[in-house]
C-alpha cells in the first residue's frame, strides 16, 4: 500500500509536471507565432521590393524616353532596356544585406523551359556566372527543381513565393531561402529577392540580446524542470515497488509460516503440492 506521505508527494510532482509541460507548450506556441509573423513581414517585404522594382522600372523608362526626347535624341527601346539594365546592376550590387537578402533578374528565352530557358542576367552573389544559360532540369541541394517551378507558376500567374537550397554567400553552409518572383513581360526578366530562412530568426533577434537569452533560459527552465520531476516520479515510483514488494514478502511469510513455532502453515504445504503436481 502507498502511505499518504508518499500519495501527497506524488500528486505534487504530477501538478508540478503539469504546470511546466503546460509552460513548455506555451513557450513553443509562442516561439511559433513570433517566427511566424516575422516570417510574414519577410514576406511582405521582399514582395513589396519586387513589385516596387517592376513599377521604378517603368517610370524610369518613361523618364528616359521623355528627356532624350526633351533634347531630340531618339533611344530605341533595346538602349533604354540596357541603360536600365545598367542601373538595376549598380543598384543591386549596392544592395546585398549582411542577412544574405539579395535581388537578382533572370532574363527567359523560352517559356517553355528546358536547356538554355533563360540566363543570368544580374546577380550580386554570382557576378562571374552573369550571362550563362539556366535549365528547368538544374536540381538544387536537396533534388528539388526551383527553375521549373519558378517558370511554371511564373508563365500561369506572373509571381509566386517559393524555396530551395542553396549555399550562403561566403559560405559552403546549405540554407533554405524564401523567394519572391515576379515577371516583367515587356523585357522577359523574372526580378527575384531571396532571404535565407535562418536569416528571419537572425533579425527577429537583431538588437534585441535579452528576447535570445530570455528564450533561451525559459526554455531551459522549462526542459530542467519536466526532466528533473521525471526522474523524481520515477525514483518515487520505483520507491513505492520496493515498498509494495518488501509488503507483499512479509505478507507471504505470515502466510506461509506460523509466527510462534515457525512451521510451515497448511497452505504453504497445499502450495508444495501444487508445483510438485504441475513438474
Amino acid at each position: 500500500m502507498i502511505n499518504s506521505q508518499d500519495k501527497t508527494l506524488s500528486r505534487a510532482a504530477y501538478l508540478c509536471l503539469t504546470c511546466l509541460i503546460f509552460l513548455f507548450v506555451i513557450q513553443a506556441a509562442g516561439t511559433y507565432v513570433l517566427y511566424q509573423n516575422a516570417l510574414k513581414f519577410q514576406q511582405t517585404y521582399i514582395k513589396n521590393t519586387v513589385d516596387n522594382i517592376s513599377l521604378n522600372i517603368d517610370s524610369t523608362r518613361h523618364e528616359i524616353i521623355k528627356s532624350h526626347q526633351k533634347r531630340n535624341q531618339p533611344i530605341s527601346e533595346q538602349d533604354v532596356q540596357t541603360v536600365i539594365e545598367h542601373i538595376l546592376r549598380t543598384t543591386f550590387y549596392d544592395g546585398t544585406d549582411e542577412d544574405g537578402t539579395y535581388l537578382w533578374i533572370n532574363e527567359v528565352i523560352d517559356y517553355d523551359g528546358g536547356n538554355g530557358y533563360a540566363r543570368r542576367l544580374i546577380h550580386p552573389n554570382l557576378r562571374n556566372t552573369e550571362g550563362i544559360l539556366l535549365s528547368t532540369e538544374t536540381p538544387d541541394a536537396q533534388g528539388n527543381y526551383p527553375y521549373r517551378t519558378e517558370l511554371d507558376v511564373i508563365r500561369a500567374q506572373g509571381s509566386l513565393f517559393y524555396s530551395y537550397y542553396f549555399k550562403d554567400l561566403n559560405s559552403n553552409e546549405l540554407s533554405k531561402k524564401l523567394t519572391y518572383a515576379r515577371l516583367y513581360p515587356d523585357y522577359n526578366w523574372i526580378i527575384c529577392m531571396g532571404i535565407p530562412y535562418h536569416a528571419v530568426w537572425e533579425n527577429i533577434f537583431e538588437g534585441r540580446t535579452w528576447l535570445k537569452w530570455l528564450l533561451l533560459v525559459s526554455y531551459l527552465f522549462s526542459i530542467g524542470g519536466i526532466l528533473f520531476t521525471s526522474f523524481y516520479f520515477f525514483r518515487l515510483y520505483r520507491r513505492q515497488r520496493q515498498s509494495q514488494k518488501e509488503k507483499l514478502e512479509d505478507l507471504q511469510l505470515v502466510i506461509d509460516y506460523d509466527t510462534l513455532t515457525k512451521a510451515h502453515r497448511r497452505h504453504y504445504g497445499t502450495q508444495q503440492i501444487k508445483l510438485a503436481l504441475q513438474n
